[in-house]
């Protein structure tokens, strides 16, 4: 299970790449890739402190399509998953955007699987500071 929540955070962030950067059809078949893969109880708390819940990021990013500059990427580095239990997790990683300016992030992903696939229940995220 820890080698597959390392992927889902990786395959998610691509996704967040080519639908930010407009390199993405905007259709709901390509949305459903990050809407189905989240709770429905699902909690963001970005990097700013606020609280997002599904339906409202859903909303913000479906609109964000195509927001970003062609050059956009997001890399995820040092990841590490720590298991709970059988169906629970934990990954944290650190997350660099790189556009128009590069910023960091560290995130902490807990997920739980159900029938063979990983659903998102909660990620938090906090600036790393420019040093």
């Amino acid at each position: 299970m820890k080698k597959d929540c390392i992927a889902e955070v990786i395959e998610l962030h691509q996704f967040f790449e080519t639908w930010l950067s407009g390199k993405s059809e905007q259709s709901q078949q390509t949305f459903a890739r990050l809407s189905d893969s989240l709770d429905e109880q699902f909690l963001m708390i970005n990097p700013d402190g606020v609280q997002v819940q599904k339906k409202a990021l859903c909303d913000q990013l479906w609109q964000a399509h195509g927001s970003a500059p062609a050059h956009f990427k997001i890399e995820i580095t040092n990841a590490d998953c720590r298991l709970l239990d059988d169906s629970l997790a934990i990954v944290n990683y650190q997350e660099w955007q790189t556009g128009s300016d590069q910023t960091c992030r560290i995130s902490s992903a807990i997920f739980k699987k159900e029938r063979d696939r990983l659903i998102w229940l909660q990620v938090h995220e906090t600036w790393v500071q420019e040093r």
